[in-house]
């Protein structure tokens, strides 16, 4: 028998205790660690809820800065700068997101729609549409096409803003989608005999069809001006705008 060196005795439970110490240790640390970002994440959601914006910024990026990993809060902290005005900050999260490895399909093409979003709202539009052709057939593709519907619109590319809704209409299994949409696209285009299928009786369609000066307000987007268009120049709908004096 190989004989025990007593002082054995006294180590190994020493070791014992000082590893059941130590994992308790970690164990408290991460619950700390947790409990700390969970505080900074109800503040920041609090400020939100009082519309204090920077306040909420502030707290949700210190939140991030915790928790590195929390992907998808990161995801959305980039959708509220774009809402709050700041697509140039939305872009920087977004990207930087996207640089990220490994990411799982399913998140790349939600972050490269946001991307797009993003860009169109700081009136990037090549970048946008960039962003958008690399989105493939599959569960964003009408939030992609549809996306893709406004950016035509306002580059005025009325052929393929054309062609986009007729492939949605198509998408839906509904001829009657975006019939206003292509009614317009179509009289833009000159087409007015082709638009006249769609609605045979829109004003548009009548000679002097144009309607007096005076105030007009969408009723889509609440819009104000002295002058009538058949499109919202605030929120790019068609057949909004409302004489109101």
């Amino acid at each position: 028998m190989i004989p025990i060196d007593p002082l054995w005795l006294l180590v190994l439970p020493l070791l014992f205790a000082m590893g059941w110490f130590a994992a308790r240790l970690d164990f408290r640390q991460v619950q700390s660690q947790q409990r700390t970002d969970f505080d900074e994440l109800a503040a920041g959601v609090e400020a939100l809820l009082e519309d204090n914006s920077q306040e909420a910024m502030d707290r949700l990026l210190a939140a991030i800065r915790q928790n590195p990993e929390a992907l998808g809060l990161q995801k959305a902290l980039g959708r509220y700068y774009r809402q709050k005005g700041l697509p140039d900050r939305a872009i920087e999260v977004h990207l930087a997101l996207l640089g990220r490895t490994p990411l799982s399909d399913s998140l790349r093409e939600q972050l490269v729609l946001e991307l797009a979003h993003d860009y169109m709202a700081a009136g990037i539009f090549d970048r946008a549409e960039q962003s958008l052709d690399l989105l493939r057939p599959g569960t964003l593709a009408q939030q992609a096409l549809a996306l893709k519907l406004d950016l035509m619109q306002r580059q005025r590319r009325w052929a393929d803003a054309l062609t986009i809704a007729q492939q949605l209409s198509q998408a839906a299994n509904d001829p009657q989608a975006y019939r206003i949409e292509r009614f317009h696209f179509l009289m833009e285009l000159g087409e007015a005999a082709k638009a006249a299928e769609l609605i045979s009786d829109h004003p548009r369609l009548q000679a002097g069809s144009e309607p007096v000066l005076g105030l007009h307000v969408c009723g889509v987007c609440g819009f104000q001006t002295r002058r009538h268009y058949w499109q919202c120049p605030g929120c790019h709908s068609w057949d909004g705008l409302h004489l109101i004096q």
